[in-house]
């Protein structure tokens, strides 16, 4: 498998220890194409063993030919450190890989998200704003507090953006007294059929942890969501 050398251009720490890592290729001009929803391979060559590979969603558009971003969150020592990498230092990466990829003849889908799953939804969205597309999309996006949404302000504003866009947040680590008006605990069957227009016949893309993807299919499967209308992706 052939890995190429990218350099770290800009690292931004989010709360949760999720980091966002832009990176550009070192000796390419661009890089490598791939489909909005798709994932690549990453070492790290300064890590005590330098042949341990991770695979992460990749977040930019492919339409941002210069560079990739990665949104990373701290599970263990390997992706610990990734979290201590700099600016102008390399990782090596291989891509792309994976099936749950957007298809321009798709006009209705609901995106249900956990956690940073939601990273290829943030590829699909900014290629529609590149694109100009606009299909019908509800997504749902599960979170610990609101200072855990990943990407919440350009969230915001891509909602301005994608008019067919609906974006529906569920908080599941509130305080009593915190002020959050929106939903509170984990996704339930009744705000699927609360927030999901299902005789529309929509495509469903999951992705999240293996214990929200269970619980996604569980819910779908209870609503009567055919297996072939629903698409998923395990982060683990």
């Amino acid at each position: 498998m052939l890995f190429e050398e990218y350099v770290i251009d800009h690292i931004d720490a989010l709360p949760g220890d999720v980091y966002l890592l832009k990176l550009k290729p070192k000796s390419s001009p661009q890089v490598f194409d791939f489909l909005p929803g798709q994932f690549c391979q990453v070492k790290n060559p300064d890590y005590k063993n330098p042949q341990e590979s991770h695979l992460f969603s990749i977040a930019s558009s492919p339409t941002s030919k210069d560079y990739l971003e990665l949104c990373i969150k701290v599970y263990g020592f390997w992706t610990q450190s990734l979290s201590q990498k700099k600016v102008g230092e390399t990782l090596h990466i291989s891509g792309p890989f994976g099936k749950f990829t957007w298809s321009e003849n798709i006009k209705n889908a609901v995106f249900l998200a956990g956690g940073i799953g939601i990273t290829p939804f943030m590829s699909m969205l900014r290629f529609f704003i590149a694109q100009k597309l606009n299909p019908q999309i509800t997504l749902l996006y599960g979170s610990r507090t609101e200072d855990t949404i990943a990407y919440q302000k350009e969230l915001e504003n891509i909602n301005k953006k994608l008019p067919n866009l609906k974006m529906v947040h569920i908080l599941s680590h509130l305080k009593p007294e915190d002020t959050w008006t929106g939903y509170r605990g984990f996704f339930t069957k009744d705000i699927l059929q609360k927030e999901i227009d299902v005789n529309s016949q929509p495509i469903f893309f999951i992705c999240g942890p293996p214990i929200f993807v269970d619980l996604m299919k569980k819910l779908l499967k209870d609503l009567s969501i055919e297996e072939e209308r629903i698409r998923f992706e395990l982060f683990t």
